[in-house]
């Protein structure tokens, strides 16, 4: 199942040196859906995509790690860092824009929970409309945009002012091990639940004695040991995909969380390599 509304604005169209929407999609397709990025023709400059997932869950995968957003999420990507997008779920519905940012700069990478309004609808629907209908009404365009980006953002944080999250342990843990693939931080949790890093470890400390960051720690050897039993991967490239610094870190933290090196631990466990 694949369904898709949108407006493409082509290069003819695109002022220089402006702030421009390049293009929006509205999407509903089914767990089979995938697209990469490797022959992208909208690649360019400072172009950027604003993704929001309404319904199901979609996973986007950058040079930076894999982004999954499940519905209520928005995040801003760097166009040019998206390898792939794709549906993780039955369904996945999302919106999708792309945009040029010259004037001002924009933060990336940071995931937020957004419940969805019905003005949120009429502003897409809206930018939608004008796009195909009057695609070189640019100002236009953007200023449509500009009032989504308001709308999705002031409702995030009044959100947070009038609804303090109420955040279950098992939450934080559940985003932690679908972020494994990344360089996950505190920082980064924190943001994504609308709360405080501080809030974030009195969590921890409500719950069990291990501080966030060597949990994640803990996690991501859980998955390495994994992956040394289940695959011929090399060292270096289990530490790169589980977003270590570099292999040296990897081995570190993997020998003080289970006494053996990777290399060790593989040879012990895996009975091919007993042989």
């Amino acid at each position: 199942m694949y369904q898709c509304s949108f407006f493409y604005a082509s290069d003819r169209v695109l002022p220089p040196n402006q702030d421009t929407v390049v293009a929006a999609w509205s999407v509903i397709a089914d767990r089979t859906y995938r697209y990469d990025l490797e022959y992208d023709a909208l690649a360019a400059p400072n172009l950027y995509s604003l993704i929001r997932t309404k319904e199901g869950e979609g996973a986007i995968e950058t040079t930076n790690g894999i982004f999954r957003l499940p519905a209520d999420t928005i995040v801003i990507l760097p166009r040019a860092k998206i390898l792939n997008y794709r549906s993780v779920q039955t369904v996945w519905q999302y919106a999708w824009v792309d945009f040029i940012a010259l004037q001002k700069p924009v933060q990336c990478g940071k995931i937020k929970t957004v419940p969805q309004t019905e003005w949120e609808d009429t502003l897409f629907r809206e930018l939608l409309r004008v796009g195909k209908a009057y695609p070189h009404e640019i100002l236009y365009i953007y200023s449509i945009f500009i009032q989504y980006c308001y709308t999705l953002y002031f409702s995030a944080a009044e959100n947070r002012q009038q609804n303090p999250p109420k955040i279950l342990y098992t939450e934080i843990c559940d985003y932690i091990a679908q972020k494994l693939y990344s360089r996950l931080t505190v920082q980064e949790i924190a943001d994504f639940f609308g709360v405080s890093v501080r809030r974030i470890h009195q969590i921890f400390r409500e719950n069990t004695d291990c501080p966030p960051k060597q949990y994640i720690m803990r996690q991501k050897t859980e998955k390495a040991k994994q992956l040394l039993c289940e695959t011929a991967a090399a060292v270096t490239d289990i530490a790169d995909l589980l977003g270590f610094n570099s292999a040296y870190h990897f081995s570190a933290v993997f020998k003080q969380q289970t006494g053996d090196s990777p290399r060790a631990y593989r040879k012990k466990e895996r009975p091919t390599d007993k042989k």
